[in-house]
């Protein structure tokens, strides 16, 4: 027998098999409920990283105001009190959009029409409302937050992704930044793609750590005020940015600064 003829036999057998395994109805079943475990699995990852994105997002601007609050305490409460309700009221606003967006994204997270569904959307009216979120937490460690984007900037990508992927880098530049740093934003509008980059003066990093950030090395960081962090955020940031057809660029140098380009389609229309 020829090696084609063994070839064709080895064929022949496989078919035999496939088709006997389609027509049994117990294999049917085995094959069905391993589907559904496979699938109940991912929606529990899916569960924890949400819950997990929730408590990240959420933490930093209720500390912001709760040491805001301490402020009040003591004789000069009433002063003090006067002299930043305003500034009270305004993060109590953006923290209420922030829960808002949060829980919206959370619950269209298990919907898959609604996971990857992509629109125009402006990124501006976002960078707003994420640093107007981080003002107290950057005032706190005299951070300056400059903010180069006047008009609309309009991609074409999930919002709800693109809120969390902003707010992340956002959060990582002023807990990395030092007292008395900068954070510097700035954008630009190409043909299909729109660039994004957030850059500030802060402890920098290695190339060793910038090798590990994007890999399945597990590494934390203390930001300049003993804050802690995982590297989750920038994973997550990756993962969005994969799904909205867009890419990060780091650059970074230990002790001078990390200058972060996110790059995404240009709004339809655009372009």
């Amino acid at each position: 027998m020829n090696n084609n003829s063994l070839h064709k036999s080895k064929e022949d057998k496989n078919s035999l098999i496939a088709n006997f395994k389609k027509s049994d109805p117990i294999q049917q079943k085995l094959d069905n409920a391993e589907a559904r475990i496979t699938l109940l699995e991912q929606k529990c990852i899916h569960k924890d990283k949400i819950l997990a994105v929730l408590a990240h997002d959420l933490r930093s601007p209720l500390s912001s105001i709760s040491g805001l609050i301490s402020v009040f305490e003591g004789k000069d409460a009433q002063r003090e009190l006067e002299s930043h309700v305003a500034e009270l009221k305004t993060q109590l606003i953006s923290v209420n959009e922030l829960m808002n967006n949060l829980l919206r994204w959370a619950s269209r997270s298990f919907d898959d029409n609604c996971t990857n569904r992509v629109t125009n959307i402006d990124a501006a009216s976002i960078l707003k409302l994420n640093l107007e979120l981080l003002k107290i937490i950057a005032r706190e460690k005299d951070i300056q937050l400059i903010n180069t984007i006047t008009g609309p900037l309009e991609l074409f990508a999930n919002q709800d992704q693109v809120d969390i992927i902003l707010r992340n880098l956002l959060l990582n530049a002023v807990k990395f930044t030092g007292t008395g740093g900068t954070i510097t934003v700035c954008s630009k509008v190409h043909c299909s793609n729109t660039e994004i980059t957030i850059t500030d003066t802060g402890v920098g990093m290695s190339q060793q750590q910038l090798a590990k950030l994007f890999s399945n090395t597990h590494f934390s960081n203390y930001g300049t005020s003993g804050e802690k962090g995982f590297g989750l955020g920038l994973l997550l940031c990756k993962e969005y940015l994969d799904y909205n057809n867009g890419s990060i660029t780091i650059t970074s140098e230990l002790n001078k600064g990390t200058a972060i380009t996110i790059k995404l389609p240009t709004a339809v229309g655009n372009n």
